[in-house]
């Protein structure tokens, strides 16, 4: 790639540790900030390696040097973490929240953060090396100014754009500024570098082009939106949050805008190439691979790919929530985050999803991959390390997720939990995209699932097994027939198969026959302590693994060897959480994930990052 001389030096920091050859030391990768990094892809996910947990949202893209990761917090803290364990190794306190992404030049890692500072640490350490003081922030307050720029480093040269309205050229030997462009309006998207230039917008609706080498203007371009006064309506529809992407093959560069328009410009000139207009959806972030470029947008949700020269459409994809994160090419796969909290793996080439991992809370930071690990955070303050397992390609799209509710027909209908509780659930995965589904319309898409034989989970959200579907109180209950079929059920309260309800009382409780799930699901359920001991729950290796973390209360908990896997176990060892496979893929099968407070006072992220192991992951 032309110019990204960094020589790397290969940064002096190439590890000697053949664990970690790859070094991704900046944001985006590459000076260009294409998004693409050469390493291998991971096509599939072999579980979570770990999670970290710090106090506040991570929205800085980890920079991984030397077996270390590197990222900010909202916390105000900045975070060296071994990459293969999680173990933290420093961290470092600033003034302010850390919304810019680092980079690691010299054994040194640059980040800024809202305390208005350029710091410079020891990458070793965490000691002080130096720090930079930016001007006061220009301009209008709002809601949605996330960002900070973050470094990007060519030739031992720092260029950072700030809150002052100046972009900087650093020397980081001699510490001094070699020179300053000021645009007269806030910078905070990432500055991209290619041969002669530097190339950035403003939250001013402004584009500019600037000679690297002193800074002076080439040309500047002006969006649509550029004479929006923000200030007065208070709705930000000017600013260009979104880091370019260069082609330096096609000499042309790109980015989007909050006036929801996508720009391609000539880099000769900077006149416009073509652009697309989403007609209100922000244009968040671009990423470029040989002649494709892609795109991600705020509230149409959709990551598309263009042909860069002509602006020709070749897929599209929607995602389950807004994509502020930007976006990582590894091959033929494409990465990337949403607000709805997940984490996606396309094929670059078709659009099609590999697969999709819930991380809980929406996300802003970009994930990136080293050493077969993907690492990517969210709002949640949880930074994740998901392991890859394999190259082959699996392709889970045809998969179906159902909540099936109903709720209560009277008022002495029996509930096992409050009712707002399973609308809580109900809600929860609704939102997330899964289908809302009554009895019988869960009925016919069981029947549905056993003639296709192809993966899909339904969370009961409702604790309540309808007639339709258990007619038969034995191993050809349609239930169990769909479980045999690859189907995943999932309970967060004691099996409700077990309940006998009168006749006389709609919906009222009448008998406990443990005997019932027992036939029709191969698992014995005995009374005892057990029934209504409010314990601990710990999840096990397996249980982390599949996505569970730290631990909660439980009741109702299961002899271990009665089930395939058990996923979180109580303080007397029984099974809390665990799931019993009928034939099915790994991660299919009746899942029970017991909980013994309301559930509305629970994160269900790390739940559903078990319910959809084997679905979409």
């Amino acid at each position: 790639m032309k110019n990204f001389t960094f020589v790397f030096l290969i940064f002096s920091f190439l590890s000697s540790d053949s664990l970690f050859p790859q070094v991704f030391p900046m944001y985006r990768g590459n000076s260009e900030l294409t998004g693409v990094y050469n390493t291998q892809a991971i096509n599939k996910l072999d579980g979570v390696k770990f999670t970290f947990q710090t106090q506040g949202a991570i929205r800085s893209t980890p920079a991984i040097a030397n077996g270390v990761a590197y990222f900010g917090s909202t916390d105000s803290y900045f975070y060296a973490i071994d990459a293969a364990s999680g173990t933290e190794k420093w961290k470092f306190k600033t003034g302010g929240a850390i919304g810019s992404s680092p980079a690691v030049v010299n054994n040194v890692v640059w980040f800024s953060s809202r305390d208005g500072k350029l710091y410079a640490l020891d990458a070793a350490s965490g000691n002080e090396i130096w720090k930079f003081q930016f001007g006061s922030d220009l301009g209008f307050n709002n809601l949605w100014d996330f960002y900070l720029s973050s470094p990007n480093i060519v030739d031992e040269i720092l260029y950072i754009g700030s809150g002052d309205g100046n972009l900087y050229a650093i020397d980081i030997l001699s510490k001094n500024v070699k020179w300053k462009f000021n645009s007269g309006a806030r910078i905070r998207c990432t500055p991209a570098v290619s041969e002669d230039a530097v190339y950035f917008g403003t939250i001013g609706g402004h584009f500019y082009g600037v000679n690297k080498s002193d800074g002076k203007l080439k040309w500047k371009f002006s969006t649509e939106n550029s004479s929006f006064n923000i200030e007065e309506t208070g709705t930000d529809r000017v600013g260009v949050y979104c880091s370019p992407s260069i082609s330096v093959k096609n000499n042309l560069a790109a980015f989007g805008g909050r006036d929801g328009i996508l720009y391609v410009l000539n880099l000769s000139d900077g006149k416009l190439k073509w652009k697309k207009d989403y007609e209100g959806p922000w244009v968040l972030s671009t990423a470029i691979k040989d002649n494709n470029l892609f795109v991600g947008t705020g509230s149409s949700a959709l990551l598309q790919c263009f042909d860069i020269n002509t602006g020709v459409n070749v897929w599209s994809f929607t995602a389950a929530g807004m994509i502020f994160s930007s976006l990582t090419i590894v091959e033929n796969s494409i990465y990337f985050s949403d607000f709805s909290g997940n984490v996606y793996a396309l094929d670059n080439s078709s659009g099609e999803k590999v697969w999709s991992f819930p991380i809980g809370s929406r996300a802003f930071s970009t994930p990136v991959i080293s050493n077969k690990i993907i690492y990517c955070s969210s709002d949640d303050g949880n930074f994740y390390a998901l392991q890859g397992a394999g190259s082959g390609k699996i392709k889970n799209t045809s998969a179906r997720k159902v909540v099936y509710w109903e709720g209560n027909k009277t008022d002495m209908s029996f509930s096992n939990f409050p009712v707002s509780t399973g609308m809580f659930i109900r809600d929860y995965f609704k939102s997330a995209g899964y289908e809302l589904m009554d009895a019988n319309s869960l009925a016919e898409f069981m029947k549905s699932q056993i003639e296709s034989k192809t993966t899909s989970v339904v969370v009961f959200a409702d604790n309540k097994v309808p007639e339709i579907i258990k007619t038969e109180k034995n191993e050809n209950a349609l239930i169990r027939k769909y479980l045999d079929a690859n189907g995943k059920i999932v309970f967060f309260a004691q099996n409700p198969l077990m309940y006998v309800y009168n006749d006389t009382v709609p919906g009222g409780l009448s008998a406990l026959d443990y005997k019932i799930p027992e036939k029709v699901f191969g698992i014995k359920f005995s009374l005892g302590r057990f029934v209504n001991s409010f314990s601990p729950s710990f999840p096990t290796e397996d249980g982390k693994r599949s996505g569970l973390r730290t631990f909660w209360s439980s009741y109702y908990a299961t002899e271990p060897n009665e089930v395939t896997t058990v996923l979180a176990k109580d303080e007397f060892g029984m099974a809390s959480s665990w799931i019993k496979n009928y034939g099915g893929p790994e991660g299919t099968g009746l899942l029970q994930l017991t909980l013994a407070k309301l559930v509305s006072q629970v994160d269900l992220a790390p739940f559903k990052a078990v319910i959809e192991y084997g679905i979409d992951w």
